[in-house]
C-alpha cells in the first residue's frame, strides 16, 4: 500500500489558545518500505502516528491510501505504552484482530497461533499479559499487529521500556516480519541508532515550524545487525552524525528510556494474618469477662455469645429473621447492579448522560442514606418494600460511582487499540470498556453492599416487625443480651458472606486480576 501525506496540519485547541503541532507536513512512502520518524520530544510524532490510523482528524491536509485491494485494513498500531487487553490471554489478544474482520472464533484462534509461533510465544499463548515479561509483551504486540493482516504497521517507540538486549531481539524480529510479509512499517522513535538499524528512509521532524526538516535515506547493506559503520563514532560526515546535528539544531533533548517494572506485588493474606485482630480482641474480651473485670449482663463472653448462637439457630428462633434479612440483601443486590451500574455506566460512556446526572448525583452521593428512609415509607409505607428501597438507594450511589470511575479510567491505548483491530461501537463497549471497569464495578458491589446492610439492619429497628435489626433493637430494650449477640453475629457473618462472596466470583470470573498490582 501507497501512502501520501500531503500537507497535513494538525491544531489542538487548549485553555490558553490554539497549539499548532504539525504543519504542511509532506510524505510519500512506498509499498514495503521502513520509514523511520526522528526528533524531539513534543515535535509532533505520535499525532502524525494517530493521524494517518485516523484515531485523529487532521485540520488540513490530506493522508492518501493507494492499495490495488480497495478492501485491505488499513493500518495496525503498536503503541509505546502497553495496550494488551489484560483480561484476555496472549492467544486471545493475538486473535482479537481477526474476530473483528468475520473470522469465526476457532479460526481467529489458528491465526493467533500462527503467529504467537512466529514471534516464539507459542509454549505462552494461555498466559495474561502482567504473567509476560516487558519484552514478551511487545513480542504479543507485534503478533497481534500482523496477525490482523493490516498493509502498515504504525509503531509509536514500541521497544522504549525495554532493556538493550531484548530491544535488539525486538528490532531484529520486527525487522525479519516486515520483509518477509512485505509489510509498510512507519515507526516512530528518539534514537539516531534506532532509525537506521531499522530503516530504508528517515524522516526528521523538527519541534519549531512541525514540519518534515529533511529525509535521508540509509545507505547501508542489510543485515544491518553487526554491520560495522553502525556501532562507530558519530563523526559529522556519517549518517548517524546528519542526524544528531539536525537533531540538536531544532533544540531535542536526548531520549530517556523509562522503564516499567514487570514484576507485580503478590501479597497474599493469610488465614493468620486475615484473623489475628478479630481473635486478639475476642481473647482480650473473654478474659474481661471470665475475671469479672466487665458486667457479664451488658458484655457475655464471647464463648457464652457463640453457645447462645449455637442454641438459638437449633430452636428455630432466629432463622425467619435471618431469612428475611437475607431475602431483602439479595433483592437489593440484584435492582442495585441494574440500577447503580447501568447510570454509572451510561454516565461514563455518554458526554450528555454524564452532564446531565453528574450535578445531582455528586450532591445527593454525600446525604447519610439513612435520612431518605421517611420519604420510603411516605411512598411504600412501613414494611420490607421501604427497606428494599433504602437499600438500593444506598448501594446504588456506591456502585454508580466506581462503575463510572471505572469506565472514565479505561486506559485510551486500550480503546484506541480495539478501535484500530476492526471493534466497531457494540464490540467496543462489550469487549473492552465493560472487561476494562470491572474491577471498579466489583469494588463498588462489595462496598455497596456493605453500605446496604448497615442501612437495612438499621432500618429494621423502626420499620419492620422482624428481620435481624428488628430483633437485635428488640432484644436490647428487654436486655436480652442471649438474643441480641447472636443476631449481631449472624449480621456480621451475611456481611462477611457477601463481601468474600463476590471476592470468589471476582477471582473465579476475572482470573487476569490475580497477581496484578
Amino acid at each position: 500500500m501507497h501512502i501520501d501525506i500531503r500537507d497535513l496540519g494538525k491544531t489542538f485547541d487548549t485553555p490558553t489558545g490554539s497549539i499548532e503541532v504539525l504543519n504542511e507536513v509532506n510524505l510519500s512512502i512506498d509499498h514495503g518500505e521502513f520509514v523511520s520518524i526522528l526528533g524531539a520530544s513534543g515535535c509532533g510524532k505520535s499525532t502524525l502516528l494517530k493521524v494517518i490510523a485516523g484515531i485523529e482528524k487532521p485540520t488540513s491536509g490530506e493522508v492518501i491510501f493507494d492499495s490495488p485491494d480497495s478492501s485491505k485494513k488499513r493500518c495496525a498500531v503498536v503503541f509505546q505504552s502497553n495496550s494488551l487487553f489484560p483480561w484476555r490471554s496472549a492467544l486471545d489478544n493475538v486473535s482479537f484482530g481477526p474476530e473483528q474482520s468475520g473470522y469465526s472464533i476457532v479460526d481467529a484462534r489458528k491465526i493467533g497461533r500462527k503467529w504467537l509461533k512466529q514471534v516464539g510465544l507459542d509454549q505462552f499463548s494461555d498466559y495474561y499479559p502482567h504473567q509476560l515479561s516487558g519484552g514478551m509483551q511487545q513480542r504479543v504486540n507485534l503478533a497481534r499487529a500482523f496477525a490482523y493482516d493490516a498493509d502498515i504497521i504504525l509503531m509509536d517507540e514500541p521497544f522504549s521500556a525495554v532493556d538493550a538486549l531484548t530491544r535488539r531481539n525486538l528490532q531484529k524480529l520486527l525487522i525479519e516480519l516486515s520483509e518477509q510479509y512485505q509489510k509498510t512499517v512507519i515507526y516512530v522513535t528518539h534514537s539516531a541508532d534506532e532509525a537506521i538499524l531499522m530503516s530504508d528512509r528517515i524522516a526528521v521532524l523538527t519541534n519549531k515550524t512541525g514540519g518534515i526538516h529533511s529525509i535521508h535515506s540509509v545507505d547501508v547493506p542489510r543485515p544491518r545487525l553487526q554491520h560495522a559503520d553502525l556501532n562507530s563514532s558519530a563523526t559529522p560526515d556519517s549518517l548517524k552524525g546528519k542526524l544528531w546535528k539536525e537533531m540538536i539544531s531544532q533544540n531535542a533533548e536526548a531520549s530517556n528510556l523509562q522503564f516499567q517494572s514487570s514484576s507485580h506485588n503478590k501479597n497474599k493474606i493469610g488465614v493468620w494474618q486475615a484473623l489475628w485482630l478479630p481473635i486478639l480482641v475476642l481473647s482480650i474480651w473473654e478474659f474481661l469477662a471470665r475475671f469479672g473485670m466487665v458486667d457479664q449482663l451488658f458484655w457475655p463472653a464471647p464463648t457464652h455469645q457463640f453457645m447462645m448462637l449455637i442454641q438459638q439457630l437449633a430452636n428455630g428462633n432466629l432463622i425467619p429473621d435471618t431469612l428475611a434479612t437475607m431475602s431483602r440483601m439479595l433483592i437489593t443486590l440484584f435492582l442495585s447492579i441494574i440500577i447503580g451500574g447501568g447510570v454509572g455506566f451510561a454516565m461514563g460512556l455518554s458526554p450528555r448522560i454524564r452532564n446531565a446526572l453528574y450535578p445531582t448525583v455528586a450532591a445527593l452521593y454525600p446525604i447519610p442514606k439513612i435520612v431518605i428512609l421517611p420519604f420510603c415509607m411516605l411512598i411504600f409505607g412501613i414494611g420490607p418494600t421501604s427497606l428494599i428501597a433504602l437499600g438500593t438507594i444506598a448501594a446504588s450511589f456506591l456502585i454508580l460511582m466506581n462503575t463510572f470511575a471505572g469506565v472514565m479510567n479505561v486506559p485510551m491505548d486500550i480503546v484506541m487499540a480495539g478501535k484500530i483491530y476492526g471493534a466497531n461501537k457494540f464490540q467496543l463497549v462489550s469487549k473492552v470498556i465493560l472487561p476494562a471497569a470491572l474491577p471498579f464495578i466489583f469494588v463498588g458491589i462489595r462496598l455497596g453492599m456493605g453500605m446496604a446492610l448497615a442501612v437495612m439492619v438499621a432500618s429494621e429497628f423502626i420499620a419492620s416487625d422482624d428481620g435481624l435489626g428488628y430483633t437485635v433493637w428488640t432484644s436490647w430494650q428487654i436486655l436480652d443480651m442471649d438474643t441480641m449477640f447472636p443476631a449481631i453475629i449472624i449480621v456480621t457473618f451475611i456481611g462477611v458472606m457477601f463481601h468474600h462472596g463476590m471476592k470468589w466470583i471476582e477471582k473465579k470470573y476475572l482470573p487476569w486480576q490475580k497477581g496484578r498490582n
